[in-house]
């Protein structure tokens, strides 16, 4: 078992403990609580213009093919009785994290530039051990039906910056931090398979065959990837603040 779960004490000591096997590892961040909670969602963040929720996993951001599947910014809307939310940035249906959503049509260029200008910040957890301590990826990939895949001429370039917190060779797992320099579709889990580490869950990209701790068909999971902040550039104006994702994440091994 597998276990990520937030921890806090008060509004000043709060941190994340990630649970193995036979060992934990602890996290601590000096973090924003969610302001508040409007039914199942919660909310970090809201002004007149601006929102920041946090998806959990399962659900996708926009409207699919499926016009009677649920998608998180139509249920956000409905509950808040918005008349315009339009989605800011974007998380993989299976990643839990915050999304920004702007709330006045008016303050969608101001909107689209605090994005562009944030520390997007991801938490992973990955099938082996990895060695390097900070070790940046970057290639070349194009969207396929399914999943993306690399290419060497007419795609977009994909920069990921990592660190590594954790590593056991025993269990054979490693967690890290993903920092995203562009914002490419399954950039994170596209490099990290590619280097040969896929994150645990991962059913596009994981190698079944490798380790005991990459997906199998009994895991019950999301994959093990967090959308862990937006630090973002006074708080009226978002600008400034930073906002920290505490969906708890479970992976049975």
């Amino acid at each position: 078992m597998i276990s990520i779960l937030e921890k806090s004490k008060n509004k000043s000591d709060s941190h994340t403990e990630i649970y193995f096997q036979k060992s934990k590892f602890s996290l601590r961040f000096k973090k924003n609580i969610y302001m508040k909670k409007h039914s199942n969602i919660r909310i970090f963040y809201e002004s007149e213009s601006f929102l920041f929720a946090e998806k959990p996993p399962g659900i996708p951001v926009h409207a699919t093919k499926d016009s009677k599947r649920e998608n998180f910014t139509d249920q956000l809307q409905k509950q808040l009785s918005l008349e315009y939310l339009r989605t800011v940035n974007r998380l993989d249906l299976d990643t839990s994290g915050l999304v920004f959503f702007c709330k006045n049509p008016d303050k969608n260029k101001e909107a689209d530039q605090i994005l562009k200008n944030s520390l997007k910040i991801y938490l992973c957890v990955t099938s082996g051990t990895i060695l390097e301590k900070h070790f940046t990826e970057t290639c070349y990939i194009k969207d396929g039906n399914k999943k993306v895949h690399k290419v060497f001429s007419g795609g977009d370039k994909a920069v990921t910056e990592f660190l590594t917190l954790k590593q056991n060779s025993k269990e054979n797992y490693s967690v890290l931090l993903a920092k995203l320099h562009t914002g490419r579709r399954h950039q994170i889990r596209f490099h990290l398979s590619e280097k040969g580490y896929p994150i645990l869950g991962d059913r596009v990209y994981g190698k079944n065959n490798e380790s005991k701790l990459l997906l199998q068909p009994e895991i019950e999971t999301e994959n093990t990837i967090l959308s862990s902040n937006l630090d973002s550039p006074n708080k009226k104006n978002v600008k400034g603040s930073e906002f920290i994702s505490s969906i708890q994440t479970k992976i049975k091994v």
